[in-house]
């Protein structure tokens, strides 16, 4: 199985998020959707296709992915 590396720009925009959801809708609410979000994420070790290809969508190349994650939006 392949393994998933985040990058360091990536790590602080997750903790970021966290911080914030834990600041307006408490901790329980912030576990579950990050929890959410990686896991949807993780499906890419399994699949790496997974999700939409932005090339596809906008006629750029590139290697990013699409994800919609409960309004959440992940590239």
């Amino acid at each position: 199985m392949k393994s998933l590396e985040y990058s360091q720009i990536a790590r602080r925009k997750i903790q970021a998020l966290r911080a914030r959801l834990t600041m307006e809708y408490g901790v329980t609410v912030s576990s579950r959707i990050v929890k959410q979000i990686i896991d949807t994420i993780r499906g890419l070790e399994i699949f790496e296709e997974k999700g939409i290809a932005i090339s596809s969508m906008y006629g750029i190349e590139c290697d990013y992915r699409y994800f919609y994650v409960a309004h959440n939006y992940v590239f």
